[in-house]
């Protein structure tokens, strides 16, 4: 077991088959694959500050790495997903959507914790759920979602934007 410090002086606990899903604590803990599988001891210490991380954000990041094994989710069934809303576990989504308790901001935070972990599964994950608000939601929806203004666009883009509006309308 792991033990994991978050910047806001959380504690979460992260079973040795949990923290395998990350390269960064695979690296950090273990000599290599055999030491895990044979249980041997951990090199250098038993616990980590992942500076970016509150409590709520590592937990999710437990539950994330549980549901890949649950799921058995690898590089294959990720290629393979045509559809988030259709494909991608109930856990999963419940996990990841945004709510009154887990808005697009934290997304955001909880992306770059992923990268940072480097939890491949989940960070494809991510970035489908990305993909597919992009595909599916307005433009008006998708400035809502991620609180974006007018402003935030170069000339370029709005130009795209308005073409594509008028695409739309015709």
């Amino acid at each position: 077991m792991l033990i994991l410090k978050t910047n806001d002086g959380g504690v979460v606990h992260f079973e040795d088959y949990e923290a395998m899903q990350s390269v960064y604590l695979k690296t950090l803990f273990y000599n290599n694959d055999d030491d895990f599988m044979n249980g041997e001891n951990k090199i250098q210490t038993e616990h980590v500050v992942i500076e970016k991380a509150n409590k709520k954000l590592l937990t999710i990041v437990k539950q994330l790495c549980g549901y890949i094994l649950k799921y058995n989710i690898d590089d294959k069934f990720i290629s393979n997903i045509n559809d988030f809303e259709e494909e991608i576990p109930e856990d999963i989504k419940k996990c990841i959507d945004f709510t009154e308790h887990f808005t697009q901001a934290e997304f955001f935070v909880l992306l770059d914790i992923i990268n940072f972990m480097y939890i491949e599964p989940v960070l494809q994950i991510l970035k489908k759920k990305l993909n597919y608000i992009i595909k599916t939601e307005t433009i008006e929806d998708i400035m809502e979602i991620f609180k974006l203004k007018e402003s935030d666009f170069t000339k370029k883009e709005k130009d795209a934007i308005s073409l594509y509006k008028d695409m739309l309308e015709h």
